[in-house]
């Protein structure tokens, strides 16, 4: 059974915001523990990645873009 409205809301507000500032951590700390990524569209045939592996990777690209400088 679906959360209540009100609490897919509020976890969307706080993904969005996570988001806003790119803070892995807080992009994170809304994902379920089964939670999947899938990357559209699928015709590309990258696989889903699991919560695990996304928490491996995201904290290191957010660094990356978060400190990128163009010269």
């Amino acid at each position: 059974m679906p959360a209540p409205v009100r609490v897919q809301e509020a976890t969307l507000d706080k993904y969005i915001e996570g988001w806003r500032k790119y803070a892995a951590d807080e992009m994170l700390s809304v994902f379920s523990e089964d939670c999947e990524q899938q990357i559209l569209p699928s015709s590309l045939g990258v696989l889903a990645r699991s919560r695990a592996e996304v928490q491996a990777t995201l904290p290191k690209i957010a660094g990356i873009l978060t400190n990128h400088q163009v010269n």
